[in-house]
């Protein structure tokens, strides 16, 4: 079939795009890498993920009428989880999501000296804070502990779910939804592994330990390993603690032997960013 302007979707700020039989709009953005999120993992029932759709509008189902005004469905807004794509839609972002959201990430060190050692080769770690909506990544001086950078980012995966049991059920449910929500884990901590290296002139080959923390289902996640387990009873996780991985098993944009470290988890949901505090507070002693 010849392409002609009415066999695709344009997205608004991004381009048009051949819709594929079934397809969602929500499917059909995070396809495009125009996606918008998701907090209920694409249930419609949260509200949060909608678009104003113009030229072929859809009829309004009976979910949307239980969360969108007279006014707004009139005015073509929908909910992108649940509209199917029709060809010669044109859709703009409508969603509810907070402008202002700002991430935390604390305070940059200043970079030790070296001693006056500078023929000495410091090598570095690297610690991942996975969060349920951000993450953030820290690089750190082996030979004294200074944070000598920090890069942060919102969590992918908050638009396959805004919570936990969300991103379990999408990675227990679809066929590929485990593969899809590691990947998006991966690729966001190498971008910020690359924000970190441009930042403090460091090279692949001076980051030899990379060591993540988060609660139990993202470090499952993370991991490649399904959270089904967890997210019923009696929601036992299929690790409390991790082997010890490497760089080329997880994908990571680093040399291929250096260490990836998943810290324990304590119970299905009491996980590694639990124990990294109780580490660091000395709470044990």
């Amino acid at each position: 079939m010849k392409d002609t302007a009415d066999n695709f979707v344009y997205l608004i700020s991004c381009t048009r795009v051949k819709p594929m039989e079934g397809e969602t709009l929500g499917e059909l953005m995070r396809r495009s890498g125009s996606e918008v999120a998701e907090p209920c993992g694409g249930n419609g029932t949260c509200g949060k993920c909608r678009v104003k759709i113009r030229g072929v509008v859809t009829d309004c189902s009976e979910r949307e009428r239980l969360l969108l005004s007279d006014e707004e469905i009139e005015a073509g807004i929908r909910l992108a989880c649940i509209t199917p794509t029709k060809r010669g839609m044109v859709v703009s972002r409508a969603d509810v999501e907070p402008q202002h959201m700002r991430i935390l990430s604390g305070e940059e060190c200043a970079a030790a000296d070296n001693d006056g050692s500078k023929d000495e080769k410091v090598l570095f770690s690297i610690a991942v804070d996975i969060g349920t909506t951000t993450i953030v990544a820290y690089l750190v001086n082996k030979s004294c502990g200074a944070v000598i950078a920090v890069s942060s980012a919102m969590n992918p995966q908050v638009t396959f779910g805004a919570d936990v049991i969300s991103r379990i059920g999408y990675a227990s449910e679809r066929e590929d939804g485990l593969a899809v929500l590691q990947s998006r884990a991966v690729d966001a901590v190498n971008r910020l592994i690359f924000n970190l290296q441009r930042r403090a002139s460091v090279l692949e080959d001076e980051i030899t330990e990379v060591v993540v923390y988060a609660n139990t289902t993202m470090e499952h996640l993370f991991a490649g390993v399904s959270p089904a387990s967890i997210g019923r009873a009696p929601f036992t996780p299929q690790y409390n603690e991790f082997p010890t991985l490497a760089a080329a098993h997880m994908n990571l944009a680093l040399s291929p032997e250096t260490v990836v470290r998943l810290l324990p988890n304590i119970s299905g949901f009491v996980g590694g960013d639990i124990t990294a505090g109780i580490i660091y507070t000395g709470m044990t002693k």
